[in-house]
């Protein structure tokens, strides 16, 4: 039994027709030149964000770098059809939108414990940990584990909560980011 992994509609006339693609074969479908040239630019676009991480921005001029990407981002991926590539850079993206997520939660929600209540669903979509306080999806959501990691009343603002909790997860979910655009680069060098 064959598995599909994509579909595709087509109108013709007042008839549609549906095609179900075997999976793995819209990942081998060749770029149109207008998609090659939109997937360039958008990878240049999120490689410099990346960049622009590796140097420790502040949260503001992260939010203005990342609404510039974003933006960018949007006015191309819609040009680009095929799967894959379309895929890594989305994935990318929303990783970079995901660690800003979590930055804007901790500056919010100053108590420590109830900021790991929030950051729980992103440790685990990125399968994170802050090793020093075993801080991993396997405690996340478990308020007692947290509190014994963690003392109840703990603020984000103090630099050792902050260098140990909140560096190592926002740098896990760019690391995330920047493999996905690794990806993306690798495909458009096929």
């Amino acid at each position: 039994m064959k598995k599909f992994g994509a579909v595709a509609t087509i109108l013709v006339g007042f008839f549609v027709i549906t095609l179900f693609l075997p999976t793995g074969l819209h990942a081998q479908t060749k770029l149109l030149p207008r998609e090659r040239q939109a997937a360039v630019e958008t990878v240049k676009i999120l490689g410099r964000l990346a960049s622009a991480v590796e140097v420790g921005p502040s949260l503001a001029e992260y939010s203005s770098r990342l609404i510039d990407a974003k933006a960018g981002v949007e006015d191309r991926i819609g040009k680009i059809l095929a799967g894959e590539i379309r895929q890594e850079i989305a994935l990318s993206l929303t990783a970079f939108i995901d660690a800003h997520e979590l930055w804007r939660i901790a500056v919010q929600r100053e108590d420590v414990n109830i900021f790991m209540i929030y950051a729980c669903s992103f440790i685990k979509k990125y399968n994170l940990a802050a090793d020093d306080y075993a801080i991993h999806a396997g405690n996340c959501g478990n308020v007692d584990a947290v509190a014994k990691i963690v003392p109840y009343g703990a603020k984000m603002y103090n630099p050792n909560w902050r260098h140990r909790i909140l560096d190592p997860l926002i740098i896990g979910i760019w690391k995330a980011a920047a493999g996905h655009l690794e990806k993306a680069e690798e495909i458009l060098s096929r």
